[in-house]
C-alpha cells in the first residue's frame, strides 16, 4: 500500500482504498476502537484531493530549489 501511496494519479487512490480496508479488517467493532474512525475519516476526505505528482517529483524539485543560487 506504501508505494501506491507515494505515486500519483489513480493508483494514489487505489492505495487510499486498500488501506482503509487494512484498517476496517484490524479494528474490531468495539466502542474502545473509536479513535480508528480519524485515519479513516482522513483516507476518506483525501479520496477526494488529486494528486498530479509523486513523491520522488517532489523531492527532486525541493533539492532543486536549495542547489539553485539565491539572488542578493
Amino acid at each position: 500500500m506504501g508505494g501506491f501511496l507515494l505515486s500519483r494519479g489513480i493508483w494514489v487512490k487505489v492505495g487510499l482504498i486498500g488501506t482503509m480496508a487494512f484498517v476496517l479488517a484490524l479494528v474490531p467493532i468495539h466502542p474502545a476502537q473509536i479513535a480508528w474512525v480519524g485515519p479513516i475519516a482522513v483516507n476518506g476526505y483525501l479520496l477526494t484531493r488529486s494528486f498530479d505528482t509523486d513523491v520522488v517529483i517532489l523531492v527532486r524539485n525541493r533539492i532543486r530549489e536549495k542547489r539553485r543560487p539565491q539572488p542578493q
